[in-house]
C-alpha cells in the first residue's frame, strides 16, 4: 500500500499508474480446466486429476477478479486524475482573481493615501548659508522645529525656529498650540 500513497494528490502520478496498472494475462495452464478429467489410471490419479481442475478453477477466478479489480482501479485513478488536475486549474482561476483583487485593493488603498496625503502638507524652503531646504509642519504655516540643520531655516525674510520644538511667539500675535504629531 506505499505505492497508493506516492500517488496520492498527484495527478501525473495517478495518470501513469492508470497507464500501466493492466490485467495479468492468463496463463496457458489455466486452458486445461476444459479437458474432460482422465478415468483411466489408478484412482489417486483420478482423485490427483479432479483436485488439479478445482485448482486450476479457483485460480482462473481469482485471476479474473484480480483483471475485473485493476481494470476497475485503473478506470477510477484516471478519473481521479482528471478531478485533481480540473480542481487545480479552477483553483489556479480563482487564485489569479483574488490576488487581481487584492492589487486592485492595494491601488485604491496607495491612490487615496497619497490623494489625502498631498492636500494637507505644507513646505517650507529656505536656502542661505545657515539652512537647508525642507518640508515641515502640517498646515504649511506652523514650524514644528525639523526644519533647517540648526533649526532656522536660512535667508528669504523667514523668522526662526527654536530648536526645543515650542512654538515661536511673534509680538502682537497670541501664540498658537501646537498640534500633535501623527505617528504612523
Amino acid at each position: 500500500m506505499s505505492g497508493v500513497s506516492s500517488i496520492s494528490g498527484n495527478p501525473e502520478s495517478m495518470a501513469q499508474f492508470s497507464a500501466t496498472t493492466k490485467a495479468p494475462e492468463v496463463p496457458a495452464s489455466l486452458g486445461r480446466l476444459g479437458e474432460p478429467v482422465s478415468l483411466f489410471g489408478t484412482i489417486e490419479g483420478i482423485l490427483m486429476t479432479v483436485l488439479d481442475k478445482a485448482a486450476t478453477g479457483v485460480v482462473g477466478a481469482f485471476i479474473a477478479n484480480t483483471s475485473e479489480d485493476m481494470t476497475t482501479i485503473s478506470a477510477k485513478v484516471k478519473a481521479a486524475a482528471a478531478k485533481y488536475s480540473a480542481t487545480d486549474l479552477i483553483n489556479s482561476i480563482d487564485l489569479a482573481t483574488s490576488m487581481t483583487k487584492l492589487a486592485d485593493k492595494g491601488i485604491s488603498l496607495v491612490k487615496q493615501v497619497s490623494g489625502s496625503s498631498s492636500g494637507s502638507t505644507g513646505t517650507t524652503s529656505g536656502g542661505g548659508a545657515s539652512g537647508a531646504s525642507g518640508t515641515s509642519g502640517t498646515s504649511g504655516t506652523q514650524h514644528t522645529g525639523t526644519t533647517g540643520a540648526t533649526g532656522s531655516t536660512g535667508a528669504g525674510g523667514a523668522h526662526p525656529v527654536p530648536a526645543t520644538g515650542t512654538t515661536p511667539s511673534v509680538t502682537g500675535i497670541p501664540p498658537v498650540s501646537q498640534p500633535a504629531q501623527k505617528t504612523v
